[in-house]
């Protein structure tokens, strides 16, 4: 959807000054029945005068439907969430890639959310079969978690460090 702010007559004072920065506050609700795990992005563009639109980094929103799903996204778990299964993702830290393999039960596909320490979702990636690598070009020096599912289920959670 999108939502509409018009601001008429509004004085602009010169970038870079103290006062030149604005916020608008507002809640929109979610859909009902959005289930667990679901990624909500969410960005603006702002247009001030004629210039061309600033757009506004994506900011990435996750549904829980209980507070120990929430948890998980945030803290990671070490255990996979479907018995049997062995993940190994190597090297890590990382530089050019890091590799997430999965063993003890097959899957048709992978994907990877990638979120930096503001939640805000960095990458996205999906791999055929069990194993899927995760290039580091693009991502900054720092600390990132994951979310790894498969076959659409969420799997593990944690944390990777890219160099």
């Amino acid at each position: 959807g999108v939502l509409k702010f018009t601001l008429d007559n509004i004085l602009l004072l010169p970038d870079g000054s103290a006062d030149s920065k604005g916020f608008v506050k507002f809640k929109v609700s979610q859909k009902p029945g959005n289930p667990g795990g679901t990624l909500i992005p969410n960005s603006a563009a702002v247009f001030l005068g004629f210039d061309a639109p600033a757009q506004t980094a994506t900011y990435t929103h996750v549904v829980c439907d209980t507070f120990f799903n929430c948890l998980m996204i945030i803290t990671g778990t070490e255990e996979p969430l479907i018995p049997g299964v062995e993940i190994n993702a190597y090297p890590n830290p990382f530089a050019s890639a890091i590799v997430f393999e999965t063993k003890g039960v097959p899957f048709q596909t992978l994907k990877i959310y990638v979120f930096d320490m503001k939640g805000q979702l960095v990458r996205q990636q999906q791999s055929a079969g069990s194993s899927l690598s995760l290039p580091g070009n693009g991502l900054a020096a720092g600390t990132y978690t994951y979310r790894l599912e498969a076959d659409g289920k969420l799997l593990n959670t944690g944390k990777i460090i890219a160099q």
